[in-house]
């Protein structure tokens, strides 16, 4: 393997480098030097790839075969070339800045755009990059133009003061951590079994925020499928938003809450990991995030109450006890979704498959759901499913998967199931545009103070586009 002339330049002026590009991990020394380059995939820097790095007769010029970026102590340089970033950026500017030697320097060299679109978008990419790279700890070089360079070329060294906080992914060696913080922010505890319901096996993401090396803050986000429009999209549901009390008093872009924020929105939506990202804020807290230039509202939920019904059985419907264990359990839902999708193409919904109720509902490792299917009496045909959680006294409609024109019957029978079981009625979540399906001359609508935001911190869909788009229930909600 013969270095490329960026990595042999960075070995000439520099020494040792870990050279991090596309291909095979191969060692060798750069040509008209003795500097060793190390050459590897990000992926198999990351530790990812099982059996990884090569051997090295000179072990003061090799990492560990598992997890080079872990031993960075004996190199000068660290460069990515070539390398699609992602979601990756930050775990390569935390380690970089914790593992690498005080001189060194930290390099991103990647071939010129071609197209002025693509052009674009590398302004933008190198913004986001310049940014995290600064809230980690990194000062770019200035560099003298050469017109005969042959690629785009950033070099950070470390900024002679440590950033104030500490950003990095959180992982599961941080759970007892993080519980401890939620229940101080949010008075309440939280089981490890609930948290890697959210997060574990890839479903979320979560950046902390360390000072002292104590997590004191924490912006968390799980993964949601979406229909955009009628397009198959990727979403984040913003989560367990957390600043320790004794750091809430800066409420400025120096602060750990726009720190955590600004870092999720950049690395996940600015390389467009996803498309877009949504939550469930209380007023006060989305105005914190609009106020910062992070958030702009998109829409509200509403809250809607009836009264139980004690009626006769409906001679044209029939609910029933839906079995996840039966035969046709997935074939139905499918159906319910496809019929309810249609009515929503100019929407943006999260997709209700049997894959998402199995997971949302079925496998939730706490809560327990109970899921009614609501049929025509005599030829059985589903009209749709409800699946319902009894609180107290009363029953929350969680989520309903069913054309919209079906709504009033799938309620109804709802309120009767209320009826019988003796509770005092029925009510449900729903975003305020779409009050009217739920509507009823004895319903009762209260705000909740909950607000749909969006990202206005990186490009994406603008605000404009998505306002009172969103179909949301309590159910696309991680907590109820």
């Amino acid at each position: 393997m013969t270095p490329s002339p960026t990595a042999s330049r960075f070995a000439a002026q520099y020494g040792s480098v870990l050279w991090l590009r596309p291909g095979p991990t191969e060692i060798s020394e750069s040509q008209g030097t003795k500097a060793i380059v190390f050459a590897t995939s990000l992926a198999s820097a990351l530790g990812s790839e099982p059996g990884l790095g090569a051997q090295c007769e000179d072990s003061s010029h090799c990492p560990t075969a598992r997890e080079p970026l872990r031993s960075l102590a004996d190199f000068a340089v660290l460069l990515l070339q070539d390398e699609k970033l992602g979601i990756h950026v930050l775990t390569i500017l935390s380690l970089a800045f914790e593992g690498l030697p005080a001189d060194a320097r930290l390099a991103f060299a990647h071939p010129p755009s071609s197209t002025p679109l693509s052009s674009t978008d590398e302004l933008k990419d190198s913004k986001i990059l310049r940014a995290l790279a600064r809230r980690c700890g990194w000062e770019e070089q200035p560099q003298t133009p050469d017109r005969s360079e042959t690629e785009v070329l950033h070099i950070f060294h470390k900024a002679d003061s440590p950033p104030r906080w500490r950003l990095s992914w959180a992982t599961p060696a941080d759970f007892s951590s993080l519980a401890a913080l939620f229940e101080t922010v949010f008075n309440e505890q939280i089981s490890e079994q609930f948290w890697h319901w959210k997060y574990g096996a890839g479903r979320g993401y979560g950046v902390i925020a360390k000072r002292d090396d104590k997590i004191i803050a924490h912006y968390g986000s799980t993964g949601r499928r979406v229909l955009l429009f009628g397009e198959p999209a990727q979403a984040l549901q913003m989560c367990d938003v957390m600043v320790h009390p004794r750091e809430r008093a800066v409420l400025t872009k120096q602060g750990a809450f726009f720190v955590t924020t600004a870092t999720t929105l950049e690395v996940l939506l600015g390389f467009q990991v996803v498309d877009l990202a949504f939550g469930f804020p209380n007023a006060r807290a989305a105005r914190i995030g609009q106020r910062l230039g992070l958030y702009a509202e998109v829409g509200r939920i509403m809250e809607v109450h009836w009264p139980p019904l004690k009626t006769r059985p409906h001679l044209k419907s029939d609910v029933r006890k839906f079995s996840a264990q039966a035969p046709q359990a997935s074939r139905v839902v499918n159906g319910l979704w496809k019929r309810m999708s249609a009515d929503l193409d100019a929407s943006i919904a999260v997709i209700r498959d049997w894959t998402y109720v199995r997971d949302r509902y079925l496998d939730h490792p706490e809560k327990v759901y109970e899921l009614f299917l609501v049929c025509r009496r005599f030829t059985g045909q589903p009209l749709g499913l409800a699946i319902l959680r009894r609180q107290a006294e009363t029953l929350e409609l969680t989520d309903v998967i069913c054309p919209l024109a079906k709504i009033p019957i799938v309620l109804d029978q709802v309120r009767r199931l209320a009826g019988s079981w003796d509770l005092t009625g029925v009510f449900c979540w729903i975003t305020r545009q779409h009050l009217s399906h739920f509507s009823t001359s004895d319903a009762t609508v209260k705000d909740p103070d909950v607000i749909i935001p969006t990202n206005i911190w990186v490009d994406g869909p603008k605000p404009e586009q998505l306002n009172d788009k969103w179909w949301l229930m309590s159910g696309d909600t991680e907590f109820r």
